[in-house]
């Protein structure tokens, strides 16, 4: 599996590709489903979770999200 990544050098976008983490790998295959909204953010993205999300899953998100990006763990209804 890969992920391509948009990288903006120079005025230019050019696309990467790139073997996703562990994490990362993790995210979408078990948490992604679970999310409700991303509030992107260039410094500290956040994320909310729909109101019917697992403890089980906000602890797997907790255990990763430094790893993947994400600082904070905001759960929003």
């Amino acid at each position: 599996m890969e992920i391509i990544l948009a990288i903006k050098c120079r005025g230019v976008e050019m696309e990467v590709m790139d073997i996703p983490s562990k994490e990362l790998l993790i995210f979408y295959n078990q948490i992604d489903e679970w999310v409700d909204q991303v509030y992107p953010d260039q410094d500290r993205p956040s994320l909310s979770f729909k109101k019917d999300t697992p403890q089980s899953i906000l602890d797997l998100f907790d255990s990763i999200k430094s790893k993947i990006g994400f600082d904070s763990l905001e759960r929003k209804y």
